[in-house]
């Protein structure tokens, strides 16, 4: 961690952490995570003031980091005792850690043209589907075609549209 500390980014180091508990499993977490925090919390601690986040939500959000990697390694940030607390991780932060990589992808100007190259056929599933969620009323679609159809493509013009708006 020493070594890693001078030259990793924070949320590489909170990776690396969750990674040594799991395999190497040091005698004394709670030291070792109290020796690294500040390296470890670094980022969070620059975007303090412009998130207006509170010491608390910093080591919560220190906690999720290193629970996402353990828990990816089917083990649970508890199970260390870093924190004389227990951990708890809501429903919102679970599904908002599996959507979180796709909405972080980087959208590139042709993706956002794309919608101009739908078929007439596709352009109006497009429409069907968007103004649907756009009035709320939602609903589910099913896409069917034989392979060549555009039925991929369809499917990422939406997710970068829906992407784009920020839904």
């Amino acid at each position: 961690m020493e070594g890693a500390s001078t030259y990793r980014m924070p949320f590489e180091l909170r990776r690396l952490f969750a990674t040594l508990l799991h395999y190497c499993k040091p005698s004394n977490p709670a030291k070792l995570f109290e020796t690294y925090y500040e390296h470890i919390l670094e980022d969070l601690r620059r975007k303090q003031s412009e998130l207006n986040l509170s010491e608390d939500q910093i080591l919560h959000k220190v906690l999720q980091g290193i629970n996402d990697t353990l828990e990816s390694l089917g083990k649970d940030v508890n199970e260390y005792h870093l924190v004389p607390f227990k951990y708890i991780t809501s429903d919102f932060e679970r599904l908002t850690r599996e959507i979180a990589p796709e909405r972080n992808l980087p959208v590139l100007e042709e993706d956002l043209l794309a919608i101009n190259q739908l078929n007439v056929e596709q352009k109006t599933t497009f429409d069907i589907v968007f103004h649907d969620d756009m009035s709320a009323k939602g609903g589910v679609y099913f896409e069917d075609g034989p392979g060549g159809t555009g039925k991929s493509f369809l499917f990422k013009v939406c997710l970068l549209t829906y992407g784009s708006e920020g839904i």
